[in-house]
Protein backbone atom coordinates (compact mmCIF):
# COMPACT_ATOMS: atom_id res chain seq x y z
CA UNK A 1 0.00 0.00 0.00
CA UNK A 2 1.47 3.15 -1.14
CA UNK A 3 1.89 6.07 2.30
CA UNK A 4 -0.87 8.24 0.48
CA UNK A 5 -3.61 5.31 0.85
CA UNK A 6 -2.72 4.78 4.92
CA UNK A 7 -5.20 7.09 5.85
CA UNK A 8 -7.77 5.27 3.51
CA UNK A 9 -8.23 2.75 5.56
CA UNK A 10 -11.67 2.49 6.77
CA UNK A 11 -10.45 2.54 10.83
CA UNK A 12 -8.25 4.19 10.42
CA UNK A 13 -7.91 7.81 13.69
CA UNK A 14 -9.33 4.99 16.25
CA UNK A 15 -7.30 4.34 18.45
CA UNK A 16 -8.00 0.36 20.39
CA UNK A 17 -6.62 -0.67 23.75
CA UNK A 18 -7.14 -4.96 23.65
CA UNK A 19 -6.13 -5.80 26.95
CA UNK A 20 -7.40 -10.20 26.75
CA UNK A 21 -6.10 -13.95 28.02
CA UNK A 22 -7.59 -15.59 25.58
CA UNK A 23 -7.65 -16.52 21.80
CA UNK A 24 -10.69 -14.47 21.04
CA UNK A 25 -9.84 -11.39 22.31
CA UNK A 26 -6.66 -11.41 20.46
CA UNK A 27 -8.73 -12.06 17.08
CA UNK A 28 -11.45 -9.48 17.71
CA UNK A 29 -8.25 -6.59 17.76
CA UNK A 30 -6.94 -7.95 14.55
CA UNK A 31 -9.85 -7.88 12.99
CA UNK A 32 -10.12 -4.17 13.62
CA UNK A 33 -6.31 -3.69 13.36
CA UNK A 34 -6.73 -4.73 9.94
CA UNK A 35 -8.98 -2.14 8.93
CA UNK A 36 -6.93 0.54 9.89
CA UNK A 37 -7.61 1.05 13.55
CA UNK A 38 -4.67 1.39 16.37
CA UNK A 39 -4.61 -1.59 17.99
CA UNK A 40 -2.30 -1.58 21.54
CA UNK A 41 -1.89 -4.86 23.17
CA UNK A 42 -1.84 -3.95 26.36
CA UNK A 43 0.34 -7.28 28.55
CA UNK A 44 1.26 -8.04 31.70
CA UNK A 45 5.09 -7.23 31.71
CA UNK A 46 5.70 -10.94 32.80
CA UNK A 47 5.03 -13.42 29.99
CA UNK A 48 2.68 -11.30 28.45
CA UNK A 49 -0.13 -12.35 26.53
CA UNK A 50 -0.58 -16.47 27.60
CA UNK A 51 -1.66 -17.11 24.27
CA UNK A 52 2.55 -16.10 23.65
CA UNK A 53 3.30 -19.09 25.17
CA UNK A 54 0.73 -21.52 24.19
CA UNK A 55 0.65 -24.60 22.03
CA UNK A 56 2.79 -27.19 20.43
CA UNK A 57 4.08 -24.89 17.50
CA UNK A 58 6.35 -21.91 17.79
CA UNK A 59 8.75 -20.57 15.29
CA UNK A 60 11.82 -19.47 16.72
CA UNK A 61 10.24 -19.65 20.05
CA UNK A 62 7.45 -17.65 18.84
CA UNK A 63 4.28 -19.35 19.62
CA UNK A 64 2.26 -20.26 16.00
CA UNK A 65 -1.12 -19.23 17.67
CA UNK A 66 0.11 -15.59 18.73
CA UNK A 67 1.68 -15.04 15.61
CA UNK A 68 -2.09 -16.37 13.75
CA UNK A 69 -3.59 -13.84 15.63
CA UNK A 70 -1.71 -11.06 16.40
CA UNK A 71 -0.37 -8.52 13.04
CA UNK A 72 -0.99 -5.27 13.00
CA UNK A 73 -0.85 -4.25 16.65
CA UNK A 74 1.52 -2.84 19.00
CA UNK A 75 2.74 -4.37 22.50
CA UNK A 76 2.42 -2.33 25.25
CA UNK A 77 3.66 -4.20 28.62
CA UNK A 78 1.97 -2.81 31.75
CA UNK A 79 1.67 -4.11 35.56
CA UNK A 80 -2.28 -3.33 36.29
CA UNK A 81 -1.59 -4.44 39.50
CA UNK A 82 0.15 -1.84 40.83
CA UNK A 83 -0.79 1.84 41.08
CA UNK A 84 2.04 3.05 38.92
CA UNK A 85 0.91 0.73 35.90
CA UNK A 86 -2.89 1.71 36.56
CA UNK A 87 -2.33 5.34 36.61
CA UNK A 88 0.10 4.54 33.02
CA UNK A 89 -3.14 2.87 31.81
CA UNK A 90 -5.53 6.11 33.21
CA UNK A 91 -3.38 8.32 31.01
CA UNK A 92 -3.77 6.54 28.28
CA UNK A 93 -7.36 5.94 28.53
CA UNK A 94 -8.40 9.38 27.06
CA UNK A 95 -6.55 8.61 24.34
CA UNK A 96 -8.09 5.69 23.10
CA UNK A 97 -11.75 4.82 21.35
CA UNK A 98 -12.33 1.54 22.31
CA UNK A 99 -10.84 -1.02 25.67
CA UNK A 100 -11.23 -4.74 24.85
CA UNK A 101 -11.55 -6.48 28.04
CA UNK A 102 -10.70 -10.44 27.47
CA UNK A 103 -11.01 -11.46 31.06
CA UNK A 104 -13.37 -12.77 33.29
CA UNK A 105 -15.83 -10.44 35.22
CA UNK A 106 -14.25 -8.67 37.94
CA UNK A 107 -10.17 -8.79 36.93
CA UNK A 108 -10.55 -5.24 34.96
CA UNK A 109 -12.76 -4.17 38.59
CA UNK A 110 -9.91 -5.05 40.48
CA UNK A 111 -7.57 -3.40 38.12
CA UNK A 112 -9.84 0.14 37.95
CA UNK A 113 -9.90 -0.62 34.19
CA UNK A 114 -13.42 -1.68 34.09
CA UNK A 115 -16.23 -0.20 32.30
CA UNK A 116 -17.45 2.34 35.13
CA UNK A 117 -14.01 3.43 36.04
CA UNK A 118 -13.02 3.85 32.60
CA UNK A 119 -16.26 5.72 31.96
CA UNK A 120 -14.88 8.12 34.43
CA UNK A 121 -12.33 9.07 32.19
CA UNK A 122 -13.93 8.74 29.00
CA UNK A 123 -17.08 9.61 29.00
CA UNK A 124 -17.91 7.77 25.34
CA UNK A 125 -15.32 5.01 25.63
CA UNK A 126 -16.77 1.95 23.84
CA UNK A 127 -15.90 -0.86 26.24
CA UNK A 128 -16.17 -4.49 25.03
CA UNK A 129 -16.28 -7.17 27.42
CA UNK A 130 -15.70 -10.91 25.77
CA UNK A 131 -16.02 -13.42 27.76
CA UNK A 132 -16.69 -16.80 27.66
CA UNK A 133 -20.15 -17.47 29.23
CA UNK A 134 -21.06 -13.44 29.97
CA UNK A 135 -21.36 -11.49 32.84
CA UNK A 136 -24.02 -12.71 34.88
CA UNK A 137 -25.46 -16.10 35.56
CA UNK A 138 -24.12 -18.95 37.50
CA UNK A 139 -21.24 -19.61 34.89
CA UNK A 140 -19.94 -15.80 34.41
CA UNK A 141 -17.11 -16.34 36.92
CA UNK A 142 -15.90 -19.83 36.00
CA UNK A 143 -13.17 -20.64 33.75
CA UNK A 144 -13.93 -21.38 30.30
CA UNK A 145 -12.19 -21.86 26.73
CA UNK A 146 -13.40 -22.65 23.35
CA UNK A 147 -13.41 -26.55 23.76
CA UNK A 148 -15.91 -25.97 26.69
CA UNK A 149 -18.28 -23.51 24.90
CA UNK A 150 -18.36 -26.05 21.90
CA UNK A 151 -19.31 -28.31 24.49
CA UNK A 152 -21.85 -25.92 26.19
CA UNK A 153 -23.69 -24.42 22.84
CA UNK A 154 -24.34 -27.95 21.86
CA UNK A 155 -22.42 -27.81 19.04
CA UNK A 156 -20.42 -30.60 19.79
CA UNK A 157 -23.31 -33.17 20.73
CA UNK A 158 -24.66 -31.88 16.83
CA UNK A 159 -20.74 -33.02 15.38
CA UNK A 160 -19.97 -36.38 14.57
CA UNK A 161 -21.22 -39.72 13.03
CA UNK A 162 -24.72 -40.97 13.20
CA UNK A 163 -24.99 -43.19 16.19
CA UNK A 164 -20.93 -42.33 16.84
CA UNK A 165 -19.51 -39.84 19.73
CA UNK A 166 -19.43 -35.74 19.50
CA UNK A 167 -16.56 -34.30 18.25
CA UNK A 168 -14.77 -31.52 18.76
CA UNK A 169 -15.32 -28.95 15.97
CA UNK A 170 -11.46 -28.66 14.00
CA UNK A 171 -10.78 -25.37 14.27
CA UNK A 172 -12.11 -22.67 17.23
CA UNK A 173 -15.47 -21.95 16.66
CA UNK A 174 -16.28 -20.62 19.43
CA UNK A 175 -13.31 -18.06 19.92
CA UNK A 176 -14.12 -17.06 15.87
CA UNK A 177 -18.06 -16.61 16.22
CA UNK A 178 -17.35 -14.56 19.60
CA UNK A 179 -14.33 -12.53 17.72
CA UNK A 180 -16.44 -11.76 14.49
CA UNK A 181 -19.83 -10.92 16.96
CA UNK A 182 -17.16 -8.63 19.25
CA UNK A 183 -15.71 -6.85 16.02
CA UNK A 184 -19.17 -6.04 14.67
CA UNK A 185 -20.63 -4.59 17.62
CA UNK A 186 -17.24 -2.25 18.32
CA UNK A 187 -18.54 -0.99 14.77
CA UNK A 188 -21.93 -0.69 15.12
CA UNK A 189 -21.07 0.79 18.70
CA UNK A 190 -18.78 3.57 16.99
CA UNK A 191 -21.02 4.27 14.59
CA UNK A 192 -23.66 4.93 17.01
CA UNK A 193 -20.98 7.24 18.46
CA UNK A 194 -21.12 9.34 15.32
CA UNK A 195 -24.60 10.43 15.40
CA UNK A 196 -25.21 10.38 19.41
CA UNK A 197 -21.59 10.83 21.12
CA UNK A 198 -22.51 8.06 23.28
CA UNK A 199 -20.41 5.30 24.26
CA UNK A 200 -21.72 2.56 25.99
CA UNK A 201 -20.78 -1.34 27.79
CA UNK A 202 -20.83 -4.26 25.38
CA UNK A 203 -21.40 -7.58 26.62
CA UNK A 204 -21.26 -10.45 24.12
CA UNK A 205 -20.24 -14.01 25.32
CA UNK A 206 -18.56 -16.71 23.11
CA UNK A 207 -21.39 -18.89 24.51
CA UNK A 208 -23.96 -16.82 23.34
CA UNK A 209 -22.49 -16.02 19.87
CA UNK A 210 -22.10 -19.48 19.26
CA UNK A 211 -25.61 -20.65 19.68
CA UNK A 212 -26.21 -17.84 17.67
CA UNK A 213 -23.88 -19.93 14.85
CA UNK A 214 -26.01 -22.73 15.39
CA UNK A 215 -28.92 -21.30 13.04
CA UNK A 216 -30.99 -22.42 11.83
CA UNK A 217 -30.51 -25.70 13.31
CA UNK A 218 -31.81 -24.21 16.56
CA UNK A 219 -34.78 -23.51 14.92
CA UNK A 220 -35.46 -27.32 14.56
CA UNK A 221 -35.24 -27.95 18.23
CA UNK A 222 -37.30 -24.69 19.21
CA UNK A 223 -40.21 -26.05 16.75
CA UNK A 224 -40.38 -29.58 17.44
CA UNK A 225 -38.95 -29.83 20.73
CA UNK A 226 -36.33 -32.97 19.78
CA UNK A 227 -32.87 -33.46 20.14
CA UNK A 228 -30.73 -33.49 16.84
CA UNK A 229 -28.95 -36.27 15.50
CA UNK A 230 -25.69 -36.58 14.68
CA UNK A 231 -25.10 -36.67 10.49
CA UNK A 232 -21.61 -36.71 10.13
CA UNK A 233 -20.89 -35.21 6.90
CA UNK A 234 -24.21 -35.26 5.70
CA UNK A 235 -27.71 -33.27 6.23
CA UNK A 236 -30.48 -33.75 8.34
CA UNK A 237 -33.09 -32.20 6.01
CA UNK A 238 -31.40 -32.54 2.53
CA UNK A 239 -30.54 -35.64 0.16
CA UNK A 240 -27.98 -36.60 -1.53
CA UNK A 241 -25.76 -33.93 0.76
CA UNK A 242 -22.64 -35.39 2.17
CA UNK A 243 -18.80 -36.83 1.05
CA UNK A 244 -18.74 -39.62 -0.78
CA UNK A 245 -15.71 -42.13 -1.48
CA UNK A 246 -14.17 -42.37 -5.02
CA UNK A 247 -12.05 -44.70 -6.76
CA UNK A 248 -8.67 -43.78 -5.59
CA UNK A 249 -9.51 -43.44 -2.40
CA UNK A 250 -9.93 -39.46 -2.43
CA UNK A 251 -13.17 -37.85 -0.97
CA UNK A 252 -15.52 -35.42 -2.49
CA UNK A 253 -18.48 -33.42 -1.51
CA UNK A 254 -21.74 -32.37 -3.36
CA UNK A 255 -25.13 -31.09 -1.77
CA UNK A 256 -28.62 -31.59 -3.88
CA UNK A 257 -30.40 -29.13 -2.22
CA UNK A 258 -33.16 -28.23 -5.35
CA UNK A 259 -35.01 -30.65 -6.95
CA UNK A 260 -32.63 -29.14 -10.32
CA UNK A 261 -29.56 -30.36 -8.79
CA UNK A 262 -31.14 -33.82 -7.92
CA UNK A 263 -32.31 -34.48 -11.41
CA UNK A 264 -28.77 -33.38 -12.48
CA UNK A 265 -27.26 -35.65 -10.58
CA UNK A 266 -29.18 -38.47 -11.69
CA UNK A 267 -27.86 -37.64 -15.34
CA UNK A 268 -24.41 -37.67 -15.15
CA UNK A 269 -24.21 -41.07 -13.00
CA UNK A 270 -26.18 -42.48 -15.77
CA UNK A 271 -29.04 -43.63 -13.25
CA UNK A 272 -32.12 -41.46 -14.61
CA UNK A 273 -34.16 -44.08 -13.01
CA UNK A 274 -33.39 -42.97 -9.77
CA UNK A 275 -35.60 -39.33 -10.21
CA UNK A 276 -38.24 -41.62 -11.26
CA UNK A 277 -38.37 -43.90 -8.26
CA UNK A 278 -41.13 -43.62 -6.09
CA UNK A 279 -38.67 -43.52 -3.00
CA UNK A 280 -36.78 -40.76 -4.37
CA UNK A 281 -38.87 -38.78 -6.46
CA UNK A 282 -38.50 -35.76 -3.90
CA UNK A 283 -36.39 -34.52 -1.37
CA UNK A 284 -38.57 -34.87 1.56
CA UNK A 285 -38.70 -38.77 -0.04
CA UNK A 286 -35.27 -39.13 -0.20
CA UNK A 287 -34.81 -37.84 3.47
CA UNK A 288 -37.49 -40.24 4.69
CA UNK A 289 -35.47 -43.21 2.31
CA UNK A 290 -31.62 -42.10 2.70
CA UNK A 291 -30.19 -45.69 4.31
CA UNK A 292 -31.78 -47.14 0.61
CA UNK A 293 -30.44 -44.59 -1.52
CA UNK A 294 -26.92 -43.56 0.05
CA UNK A 295 -25.42 -47.00 -0.79
CA UNK A 296 -26.48 -47.22 -4.34
CA UNK A 297 -24.43 -43.65 -4.66
CA UNK A 298 -21.28 -45.23 -2.81
CA UNK A 299 -21.37 -47.99 -5.54
CA UNK A 300 -21.78 -45.47 -8.34
CA UNK A 301 -19.02 -42.79 -7.24
CA UNK A 302 -16.43 -45.58 -6.40
CA UNK A 303 -16.66 -46.47 -10.27
CA UNK A 304 -14.84 -43.01 -11.14
CA UNK A 305 -11.56 -41.53 -9.61
CA UNK A 306 -12.43 -38.16 -7.50
CA UNK A 307 -11.27 -35.51 -9.92
CA UNK A 308 -12.96 -37.14 -12.88
CA UNK A 309 -16.43 -37.03 -10.61
CA UNK A 310 -15.46 -33.39 -9.92
CA UNK A 311 -15.23 -32.59 -13.46
CA UNK A 312 -18.60 -34.31 -14.44
CA UNK A 313 -20.76 -33.15 -12.03
CA UNK A 314 -19.38 -29.55 -11.51
CA UNK A 315 -20.16 -29.58 -15.43
CA UNK A 316 -23.55 -30.84 -14.86
CA UNK A 317 -23.97 -27.54 -12.48
CA UNK A 318 -24.59 -29.52 -9.06
CA UNK A 319 -22.56 -28.25 -6.74
CA UNK A 320 -19.60 -30.48 -5.86
CA UNK A 321 -15.72 -30.07 -4.26
CA UNK A 322 -13.12 -31.94 -3.23
CA UNK A 323 -12.59 -32.87 0.79
CA UNK A 324 -9.41 -30.75 0.68
CA UNK A 325 -6.72 -30.98 3.86
CA UNK A 326 -5.70 -27.60 5.40
CA UNK A 327 -2.29 -27.88 2.98
CA UNK A 328 -4.51 -28.42 -0.09
CA UNK A 329 -7.27 -26.05 0.56
CA UNK A 330 -4.72 -23.33 1.01
CA UNK A 331 -2.83 -24.67 -2.25
CA UNK A 332 -6.55 -24.74 -3.77
CA UNK A 333 -6.40 -22.16 -7.17
CA UNK A 334 -9.38 -20.71 -5.95
CA UNK A 335 -8.28 -19.89 -2.46
CA UNK A 336 -4.55 -19.08 -4.15
CA UNK A 337 -6.84 -16.61 -6.78
CA UNK A 338 -8.84 -14.87 -3.82
CA UNK A 339 -5.20 -14.29 -2.01
CA UNK A 340 -6.39 -16.13 1.25
CA UNK A 341 -2.62 -16.23 1.98
CA UNK A 342 -0.63 -13.19 3.45
CA UNK A 343 3.54 -13.20 3.97
CA UNK A 344 4.97 -10.42 6.05
CA UNK A 345 8.72 -10.06 7.45
CA UNK A 346 8.90 -10.88 11.15
CA UNK A 347 12.26 -9.95 13.14
CA UNK A 348 12.35 -13.83 15.07
CA UNK A 349 10.47 -15.86 12.95
CA UNK A 350 11.37 -14.95 9.43
CA UNK A 351 8.75 -15.14 6.51
CA UNK A 352 5.49 -15.15 8.54
CA UNK A 353 3.21 -16.94 5.95
CA UNK A 354 -0.58 -16.33 7.65
CA UNK A 355 -4.35 -16.21 6.62
CA UNK A 356 -5.51 -12.60 5.12
CA UNK A 357 -8.87 -11.05 5.92
CA UNK A 358 -11.42 -12.19 4.32
CA UNK A 359 -13.09 -8.82 3.50
CA UNK A 360 -12.03 -7.07 -0.06
CA UNK A 361 -13.02 -3.59 0.08
CA UNK A 362 -12.19 -1.90 -3.56
CA UNK A 363 -12.06 1.44 -2.20
CA UNK A 364 -10.18 0.79 1.25
CA UNK A 365 -7.86 -2.24 1.09
CA UNK A 366 -7.24 -4.24 3.85
CA UNK A 367 -3.25 -3.37 5.00
CA UNK A 368 -0.93 -5.79 6.33
CA UNK A 369 2.08 -3.62 7.98
CA UNK A 370 2.97 -4.61 11.28
CA UNK A 371 3.84 -8.33 11.75
CA UNK A 372 2.87 -9.33 15.54
CA UNK A 373 5.02 -7.51 18.19
CA UNK A 374 7.84 -8.60 20.29
CA UNK A 375 6.22 -8.07 23.85
CA UNK A 376 6.82 -4.61 24.31
CA UNK A 377 8.63 -3.62 21.47
CA UNK A 378 6.10 -0.28 21.47
CA UNK A 379 6.00 0.34 25.33
CA UNK A 380 8.79 3.96 25.41
CA UNK A 381 7.27 5.22 22.04
CA UNK A 382 3.84 4.92 23.19
CA UNK A 383 5.11 6.23 26.98
CA UNK A 384 7.01 9.15 24.94
CA UNK A 385 3.29 9.85 23.05
CA UNK A 386 1.88 10.34 26.24
CA UNK A 387 4.49 12.79 27.56
CA UNK A 388 6.73 10.53 30.08
CA UNK A 389 10.10 11.87 30.36
CA UNK A 390 12.52 9.22 29.79
CA UNK A 391 14.04 9.21 33.02
CA UNK A 392 10.16 8.08 34.24
CA UNK A 393 9.83 5.62 31.38
CA UNK A 394 13.42 4.26 32.85
CA UNK A 395 12.25 4.09 36.66
CA UNK A 396 8.75 2.44 35.28
CA UNK A 397 11.07 -0.19 33.66
CA UNK A 398 13.35 -0.76 36.97
CA UNK A 399 10.09 -1.04 38.77
CA UNK A 400 8.76 -3.74 36.71
CA UNK A 401 5.43 -1.54 35.48
CA UNK A 402 6.44 -1.69 31.90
Amino acid sequence: MKPSEKNQRPLSGYRILEMSSHFAGSLCGMLLADMGAEVIKVEPPEGGDPVRRQGAFFLEQESVPFLSANRNKLSLTLDLQKEEGRAVFHRLLPTADVVIDGFRPGVMLEWQADYESCRKIRQDIIYLSLTPFGQTGPWAYRPGNDPLVQATSGLMALTGDSGGQPLLAGNQAADFSGSSVGAFAVLTALFHRERSGQGQKIDVALLDALIYALVPREGEVLSTGKELERCGTAHPSFVPYQCFEAQDGKWLFLSCFTQKFWSNLCQVLGRPDLEKDPRFVNNPDRVKNRRELIPILEDLFRQKPMTEWIRLVQKADVPCGPLNDLEMAIADPQVVQNQMVVEMDHPRAGKLRTMANPIHFMGTPVCYELPPPALGQDSVKILQGLGYHPDQIRSFREAKVV
